[in-house]
């Protein structure tokens, strides 16, 4: 009874301070629909949506995406559009509340144009969008960054798969010429993506190694020293000592080793 009045308490406390967050972004976004602002105020909510982006506040981003404020033009320092930044992130909720928002600003555009040949032009200029290094969407996703949220999860291949299928997810709404892009490294995404991983494996086959190394050196070395006047091992007379000892150490080592691969 006292573990579910915590749980209850504990709820309440997160909905009292929601509720003024959410009248804060809500007078925000209405006094930045003002055109007075000055270039210092735009610059630093410009950093902030930045910040919102690449730590993953949903309600922010989709505060602003509702508002008449130009979130497409947001940059931050390395030239990376909020879209960039979610998807570097690997933020899936930000990154599908831009993605959709495109969407619906190119659809509203088609419809209010009946001439018009071209559907979601403005998602694929995002895609297109390249930073101060030449990297658009689809490169940014490629690389191993520290902003990746993907780090938390256990074990290599699960993390490799992990950062595939979100590669694999971005290059389903890019283009042929922005797949095959390059930037001034003169590198594909995928080339990116293939060099990264293929680095990261061998650092993985060395631990593997080490591991293994350790693992027989533990099984033939005999615990506790030798005796100085006899030079037999300190636990000669303990012969389940010994049968016991070889297992364990097999044990911790292959599992060890099962942890990083698996």
């Amino acid at each position: 009874m006292e573990m579910k009045n915590k749980g209850i308490n504990r709820i309440y406390q997160i909905k009292l301070v929601h509720e003024p967050v959410q009248q804060f972004l809500y007078l925000m976004c209405k006094a930045v629909r003002k055109e007075d602002m000055s270039y210092y105020q735009r610059r630093k909510l410009n950093e902030t949506l930045c910040v919102t982006a690449e730590r993953g506040h949903v309600e922010y981003i989709t505060h602003f995406c509702r508002s008449t404020y130009p979130v497409l033009e947001v940059t931050n320092e390395k030239n990376q559009s909020l879209l960039h930044i979610a998807a570097e992130s690997c933020h899936y909720n930000v990154y599908n509340i831009i993605y959709e928002f495109l969407r619906k600003q190119d659809k509203d555009d088609l419809d209010r144009s009946k001439y018009s040949l071209f559907q979601f032009e403005g998602l694929k200029k995002t895609m297109r969008f390249k930073d101060h290094l030449g990297n658009n969407v689809l490169h940014t996703v490629a690389r191993i960054t520290p902003l990746s949220q993907i780090d938390h999860i256990q074990g290599a291949v699960l993390q490799m798969q992990k950062e595939l299928q979100w590669f694999k997810e971005v290059e389903s709404i890019a283009n042929l010429i922005d797949c095959e892009s390059i930037n001034i490294d003169t590198k594909t995404p995928r080339k990116i993506f293939t060099e990264n991983h293929k680095n990261w494996g061998k650092r993985q086959k060395i631990v593997c190694a080490l591991i293994i190394t350790i693992m027989f050196v533990v099984a033939f070395n005999a615990p506790g020293g030798n005796e100085e006047k006899t030079g037999l091992t300190q636990f000669h007379m303990q012969s389940r000592f010994f049968l016991q000892h070889p297992r364990l150490s097999c044990f911790w080592a292959f599992s060890s080793h099962n942890l990083i691969i698996t």
